[in-house]
């Protein structure tokens, strides 16, 4: 990897693009070279990269002065704040949880500079000093605005494994028109897919991809404070309550659903889980904290995770003390048939107190 140390470095990486995009000369002259943006090592860059995420440069700005002001550009006073000192400063909720994680993990930040980027990026607390804070990754997403404008309700959509977002995002398409005032939310899981590079998981599976029983365990635990952070993210950024937030899984996307959202504290509207399973099935209801309403809905056809988890799942549900539906997907394998959508959107109007034009 070329690390950019200087304006010669960009001038000379300017010339490579014209080279093969000669496009860029034109652009080049409209805005000028690209600024050298270059801070020092440690802690305090990367929580001012953190700071910076999804909000304008200005905002950023103005957050970096208030935390500077007030001395929380160290690990030790992030640490030491309380919830009230890091919003004070601009912090949201979502933020607060990186910038603690971060200031927590003991991370030899001059030992970054010589690792290999994938460990870099998959493994930032083996380098670390001390602490266990868990280290969260950012889920990129994308989102289909309510029809209306107003976004009164949201419908987060979690895929299966090897596809992304945009496999489950087309749901809004056929839900939409009856959820004006709903917003589609759908992120791509955290890690490219082992069985499938063009997609993405988000934890291996050792009878697809090889993987080991560890692996799979350790890439569980991650994605479950992965989507548990991004679920507090939708929250704040869409400014609704968890009664107003509407959870739908396929395969994979379902298996962490109910995994990751019974534990948060304060129930959401519903979780529709689609050709899922339980994960941990024998310690389930001891890590569930909130009981929101569960639709299962299955292929009896299903040749990927076999029907079987069906009836299992409900079991469990039932004896945790969830209200559970079924719906059975006659004939149908892995995959969404249109008598299951139907009964995954009357389950969800009903839980959002969405009154419909007939009713």
């Amino acid at each position: 990897m070329r690390i950019i140390e200087t304006e010669a470095d960009i001038a000379e990486g300017m010339d490579w693009l014209i080279a093969r995009e000669p496009r860029f000369a034109a652009a080049l002259e409209l805005t000028g070279p690209p600024p050298l943006r270059r801070w020092e090592e440690g802690f305090a860059p990367l929580l001012r990269i953190i700071m910076g995420q999804q909000v304008s440069t200005a905002s950023a700005a103005a957050i970096w002065a208030r935390i500077e002001a007030a001395g929380l550009d160290v690990s030790a006073a992030i640490l030491a704040a309380s919830d009230e000192d890091l919003k004070a400063v601009g912090m949201s909720r979502g933020k607060m949880r990186y910038a603690r994680a971060l200031a927590g993990a003991g991370i030899e930040f001059d030992a970054l500079r010589v690792l290999p980027d994938g460990e870099v990026i998959t493994q930032p607390g083996q380098h670390k000093q001390g602490g266990d804070h868990p280290m969260t990754r950012e889920l990129q997403f994308k989102r289909r605005p309510a029809a209306s404008g107003e976004t009164k309700s949201v419908v987060v959509l979690f895929h299966g494994y090897g596809a992304d977002g945009e496999d489950l995002l087309g749901l809004a398409d056929p839900l939409g028109p009856h959820m004006p005032d709903t917003t589609f939310i759908a992120p791509d899981a955290p890690e490219r897919c082992a069985g499938n590079p063009f997609g993405y998981q988000w934890f291996p599976i050792p009878r697809l991809d090889g993987s080991s029983e560890e692996e799979m365990e350790a890439g569980v635990a991650a994605a479950t404070a992965d989507m548990d952070a991004f679920l507090d993210q939708v929250l704040e950024l869409e400014g609704i309550t968890p009664d107003k937030l509407m959870i739908v899984g396929f395969s994979q996307g379902t298996m962490m659903s109910l995994r990751v959202v019974p534990r948060r504290a304060d129930p959401v509207a519903g979780i529709v889980g689609f050709s899922g399973r339980i994960i941990e099935p024998e310690t389930y209801a001891q890590h569930v904290v909130s009981r929101p309403p569960v639709l299962l809905v299955h292929g009896n056809q299903d040749d990927m995770v076999p029907f079987e988890h069906f009836h299992e799942a409900g079991e469990i549900l039932g004896e945790a003390g969830f209200d559970t539906y079924g719906h059975v997907m006659e004939g149908t394998g892995h995959g969404i048939a249109p008598d299951g959508l139907s009964v995954a959107l009357t389950f969800m109007i009903h839980q959002l107190g969405i009154t419909t034009p007939e009713g």
